[in-house]
């Protein structure tokens, strides 16, 4: 595989935001977690209650690396490319 590039763009009333939600780890066991929606999410909505404003992380997701480490969620419409696949539109 050559270069990699994020494609594609955020619908997020077809993958149900959970790029938005963020693991909370048990205090005595650290490998189980629960997943809580961003305190500036509105479920309501399903948008970003401060996306002009939202933090770096918010605005670097969905990066290469991200994608490559961590499972892609059902409905997510962003996906990997080989840019240096000539045949890729």
């Amino acid at each position: 595989m050559g270069e990699l590039e994020v494609r594609g763009s955020c619908v997020t009333d077809k993958c149900g935001a959970v790029c938005c939600k963020f693991r909370v780890y048990d205090d005595v066991d650290k490998t189980k977690f629960t997943l809580r929606w961003c305190e500036h999410f509105n479920q309501e909505t399903i948008r970003c209650n401060i996306y002009e404003t939202r933090p770096e992380g918010c605005r670097r997701y969905p990066d290469v690396m991200s994608l490559v480490s961590f499972p892609k969620y059902e409905g997510c419409n962003y996906y990997l490319a080989d840019v240096s696949d000539p045949i890729l539109p």
